[in-house]
């Protein structure tokens, strides 16, 4: 039987992919010049565009804090599986990615050289990715370990 930790650990994690899916696909068709295709989430609510302050701390903020909120509801029961646990912080990275973003808005056009936030963004973006890629790899051996086990 699953804790209830775990079940809320899931809903939280579905609520957090939901907005972000929702406020990307919303605030992807209410800025004119944005082209998804062409440009990244964080020229959304980079420097000088309308809607920078709802973007920041209307979805990037809550997909990040939410993540967090629902990785603390399932480490607290994972003490005795320390590759999980491994696992789980490294996906922590997504969350912290999107304060990072909420809290340092990226210069326009997202350029990789640009004013100290836009190279604060930069860093942890790829730190980011690096730790999903950890992630998934831990996540990998924990199943894998798990069923030798059975």
């Amino acid at each position: 039987m699953k804790s209830p930790s775990s079940i809320l650990a899931g809903w939280l994690g579905l609520a957090s992919s939901g907005l972000l899916a929702w406020g990307n696909w919303h605030y992807g068709q209410s800025l004119p010049n944005y082209d998804a295709v062409r440009q990244t989430i964080s020229e959304l609510a980079s420097f000088g565009t309308p809607l920078a302050d709802q973007i920041n701390y209307g979805l990037f903020l809550p997909v990040g804090l939410t993540q967090w909120l629902a990785l603390a509801c399932q480490y607290r029961m994972l003490k005795q599986n320390s590759t999980h646990r491994q696992g789980l912080l490294a996906f922590s990275w997504v969350g912290t990615a999107y304060v990072i973003c909420a809290l340092f808005p990226c210069d326009p056009g997202s350029p990789l050289v640009g004013s100290w936030a836009s190279k604060f963004i930069t860093c942890s973006v790829r730190l980011n990715i690096w730790e999903a890629v950890l992630a998934c790899f831990y996540w990998g051996e924990f199943r894998a370990n798990a069923s030798r086990s059975r």
